[in-house]
Parts: structure tokens; sequence; C-alpha cells
């Protein structure tokens, strides 16, 4: 889960110029969520060699990013006559918004979470299930 702000700012363009008295800005504020898992696990394989179950998983992913449409708020706005602020622009403002939330999560390590996370749940199952078993994990 994740909270933030961002700015989106356009003015009108000729050529490379700005045109002046066409900007237009938007400042928003909202909350989302990031989440990291194996997407298949039917291509697990698990395997014994002597006290060593070895299973070998399919490496985690990025499985989901959704932003919170109620958390959205804006915080300031500044319209222009010549260059409103349209559905597109705020479109466009949430893609960034996902763009950025999914390299903010790398950034933080979400995927080595979520091996340890896996790593940690299915060592529970399996440890209650079979014994005295030693569990090795192979990602691939």
């Amino acid at each position: 889960m994740c909270t933030d702000v961002i700015t989106q700012a356009d003015s009108k363009k000729y050529k490379d110029w700005k045109i002046p008295f066409t900007e237009k800005s938007f400042i928003v504020q909202y909350d989302g969520t990031v989440k990291a898992g194996i997407k298949d696990l039917t291509k697990t394989q698990v395997s014994q060699k002597g006290e060593t179950i070895i299973v070998r998983l399919p490496e985690v992913e990025i499985t989901g990013i959704e932003i919170d449409n109620d958390s959205f708020e804006k915080l300031d706005e500044s319209n222009n006559i010549f260059n409103p602020i349209t559905v597109e622009d705020l479109n466009k403002a949430q893609k960034n918004l996902k763009e950025e939330m999914y390299q903010r999560a790398l950034e933080k390590g979400i995927l080595d979470m979520a091996k340890s996370n896996a790593e940690e749940v299915l060592k529970g199952m399996l440890s209650g299930a079979n014994g005295d078993y030693d569990i090795k994990f192979e990602w691939q």
C-alpha cells in the first residue's frame, strides 16, 4: 500500500515553443496497492533427494497494481480556457502513476519480499506434512 502526491503540468506548444498563458496543471493525492507473487503455480515442480524435498518455483513477478479511485483527491488545479484539463489528462496521469508505483515497488524490493513470503508459506505447509525433511527452494 502506498500513498503519494503527484503534479502534472502541460502547455500548448507551437513547434518547440510553449505558448504563453496556456499552462494547465493539477496536483492529486491517491492510495494504491502493488501486489507480487507467483502467477502460475502449475509450473511448480517438486522432487525428493534423500532427506531433502526440492521445490522448483517459477519466478515471482508483480501481479497487480491498483489505484483506489475513492482515495483519488485533487489538491490543486490550474485550469485554462485555451487548454482545459481533460479526461485524457487524468487517464494519462493515472497511467503514469501506475508506472511510478511499479518502479518504486521494485526499488523497495517487493520481488525479494514476495519470494521470502512464498518460501515461508510453502515451508510451513510442507514441514507439517513431511516430518523431518529439509526443504530446498530453487527459483526458475
